[in-house]
């Protein structure tokens, strides 16, 4: 992993955790990292802030374990629709050159402080 690509995801999840303040499983414990909606290894939708939710530590270990609680809770939080178009884009085969994640790296911090 390079160090455009380590950027693009600290902003990432600093872009979901400052828009979900508060993990959107429990409600109760402050959002300390991203759930990817759609694995990382789907370039399509890695660096989106929309295909990832904000959750607590605790809640992150569960959703990984229980990926069917994952999608539901995916699925009622972005809506069904939304979530069936990332689905699909997720499936789109991309490949980033250094170009690409910079650009990704520009376009997250413009979103940082902006509660996007």
């Amino acid at each position: 992993m390079t160090s455009l690509e380590k950027d693009c995801d600290r902003l990432l999840q600093q872009v979901v955790v400052e828009r979900d303040w508060v993990c959107v499983r429990c409600r109760v414990h402050p959002a300390a990292c991203g759930h990817h909606i759609f694995t990382r290894s789907r370039p399509a939708t890695r660096y989106r802030p929309d295909a990832v939710i904000g959750v607590c530590a605790d809640c992150h270990n569960y959703l990984e374990e229980h990926p069917h609680e994952a999608i539901k809770l995916a699925k009622s939080f972005i809506g069904y629709e939304n979530y069936y178009i990332l689905e699909r884009l997720s499936l789109v085969t991309c490949r980033f050159r250094a170009a690409d994640y910079r650009e990704i790296r520009q376009g997250l911090r413009m979103m940082i402080g902006r509660g996007e």
